[in-house]
C-alpha cells in the first residue's frame, strides 16, 4: 500500500500540472487544479473516485489547417477516473483489512479479483495514449506542410521583390514580340488555301 500511495500522489501531481498558471488537464477550468486532494487518504474519504475531479468537459481546440480543427487536450477524469476508482476499491479494502505481511485467503482472493480490473484500466490508458499520439503525429505532419508552404511563399515573394527591373522589362518585351510573331503566323496560315499551291 505504501507503493500504491506513492504512485497515487505522483499521479495527482502529474494531473495537476500547470504551465504558467494554466492547468493543462482541467479543460475549460484552467484556473483550478483538476484534482481535489493530494493523497490516498483524500481518495478514501471521497464517496467515489470520480468525486476527486473538478475539471469540466471542454477540450481545447486549435485550427491547424484551412479546414481542419483538432482537439488537443486531455481531461484529468478522461485519463484517470477509472484508475482512481480501482485504487479507491483497493484502499477501502485496506482500511477494513490492512494488507501487510502474510496474506489471508480473503485478501488473496480480493487482490486476484482486482488484477483484471487494473489490466482493463491499463488497457484503457494505452488507448488514450495511442489516440493522443496519433493526434500529435497528425499535428506534426501539418506543421511540416505549413513550413514547406511558408518556404515556397517566401521564395515566391522574394522573386517578386528582388526582381531586376531592366531584366523584367526585357523579358516582357521579348515575350510580347514572340506573341506577336505567333499571332502573325497563325493569321497567315489561316489565309492559306489549296489555290496558293496550284
Amino acid at each position: 500500500m505504501d507503493t500504491v500511495e506513492e504512485a497515487f500522489s505522483s499521479m495527482i501531481a502529474s494531473l495537476n500540472t500547470d504551465i504558467g498558471g494554466v492547468h493543462i488537464f482541467s479543460g475549460g477550468r484552467t484556473d483550478v487544479p483538476p484534482i481535489v486532494g493530494d493523497n490516498l487518504g483524500d481518495l478514501v474519504a471521497a464517496t467515489a473516485g470520480g468525486n476527486m475531479f473538478q475539471n469540466d468537459g471542454r477540450k481545447a481546440i486549435a485550427k491547424i489547417g484551412q479546414n481542419t480543427d483538432m482537439e488537443y487536450s486531455l481531461l484529468a477524469d478522461e485519463v484517470a477516473e477509472d484508475l482512481f476508482m480501482a485504487i479507491k476499491v483497493l484502499a477501502d479494502f485496506d482500511n477494513l483489512t490492512p494488507i501487510s505481511g502474510e496474506l489471508t485467503p480473503a485478501q488473496n482472493t480480493f487482490l486476484e479479483s482486482q488484477l483484471s480490473v487494473f489490466e482493463n484500466v491499463i488497457e484503457d490508458l494505452r488507448i488514450v495514449l495511442s489516440s493522443n499520439g496519433m493526434r500529435y503525429g497528425r499535428a506534426d505532419e501539418l506543421l511540416e506542410e505549413h513550413q514547406e508552404q511558408e518556404t515556397f511563399m517566401l521564395n515566391f515573394i522574394s522573386d517578386i521583390e528582388d526582381v531586376n527591373m531592366a531584366e523584367a522589362i526585357t523579358r516582357v518585351n521579348n515575350d510580347q514580340t514572340a506573341l506577336e510573331v505567333s499571332y502573325k503566323l497563325t493569321s497567315e496560315l489561316s489565309r492559306l488555301s489549296l489555290l496558293n499551291f496550284i
